[in-house]
């Protein structure tokens, strides 16, 4: 990881976009974290960002997870034949 400080990446930014296609850049401000820059090696990392911060997601995916817990989640292929059908 590479950190940059939030002025000098204010500055750079287009450099620091750059950087970060090969490593994640740290801004910070007086030496604390204060953003992150993560760059995306295709448009499947991209949405994988995405849907790791929408909170709809997350729910969907909790609540499958307590589903299988307890017994009553579906199958791979009940999956299959409910949206394939």
């Amino acid at each position: 990881m590479k950190q940059i400080s939030i002025e000098a990446a204010a500055e750079n930014l287009l450099t620091c976009f750059q950087q970060a296609k090969e490593d994640t850049v740290i801004v910070t401000q007086e030496g604390k974290p204060v953003g992150l820059i993560i760059g995306f090696g295709d448009d499947d990392d991209w949405w994988e960002q995405l849907l790791l911060k929408y909170p709809p997601f997350l729910e969907q995916i909790r609540s499958a997870r307590q589903h299988l817990r307890e017994g009553t989640g579906l199958s791979l292929a009940e999956v299959k034949a409910q949206y394939l059908s």
